[in-house]
């Protein structure tokens, strides 16, 4: 298991006494916006790589059988 947390998580480290309240609800709606980008990217990738897999086992010349 790995030890994630979310952008919202490691934003609360982070220092933000200097900002304004909008700039604080701006910077989380742009860190959730990255977050969500990135889990689709992956997704995405991870749904080609299962297609490609399954394509390639398909055409595996062991599975053909001869007459």
């Amino acid at each position: 298991m790995t030890n994630r947390k979310s952008m919202i998580e490691l934003l609360d480290s982070v220092n933000t006494s200097y900002m304004t309240e909008a700039e604080k609800c701006n910077f989380i709606a742009q860190a959730e916006r990255a977050e969500f980008i990135t889990s689709s990217v992956a997704s995405g990738i991870e749904f080609v790589k299962t297609v490609l897999v399954k394509i390639k086992s398909s055409l595996n010349p062991r599975n053909f059988k001869h007459a």
